[in-house]
């Protein structure tokens, strides 16, 4: 009887015959559900950007306009009526003083809002992707 010695080497390779692409497609799907996660996860972050932005741009513009109208416009008269007393010798140069002072304060004041809803608009041009106008 012949016996034979040495080595024997063996490998396999999985050929997948009915496979039909079915990890790719599962693949893509995933991809696809994933992309509409992302999607919607940015819109919703958009829309709250831009409603916030719009509520604070509508609430600044408010307040600047109520504070014009409640200080600045009496905070004007007020320095009118302190000027004429003033130069009738009712009120002295101290009362004439304050008064300028009260109407500088509230005009300052209500730039300071201005200035803010401007900023707000800015935000709110930025958040809806417009251009900010001067």
């Amino acid at each position: 009887m012949a016996r034979e010695s040495g080595y024997s080497i063996g490998a396999t390779v999985s050929v997948p015959l009915f496979d039909r692409g079915q990890a790719q497609v599962a693949r893509a799907d995933a991809a696809r559900a994933r992309t509409g996660a992302e999607r919607r996860t940015l819109r919703t972050h958009i829309e709250r950007e831009v409603r916030v932005a719009h509520g604070a741009a509508s609430r600044y513009r408010a307040l600047a306009e109520r504070y014009r109208v409640e200080s600045v416009e009496p905070a004007a008269e007020l320095v009118s009526i302190a000027e004429a007393a003033y130069e009738e010798g009712e009120f002295g140069i101290l009362e004439l003083l304050d008064a300028h002072r009260v109407a500088l304060d509230a005009r300052l004041r209500h730039l300071e809002l201005a200035a803010e809803a401007r900023r707000a608009a800015i935000e709110l041009d930025r958040a809806v992707g417009g251009e900010a106008t001067p």
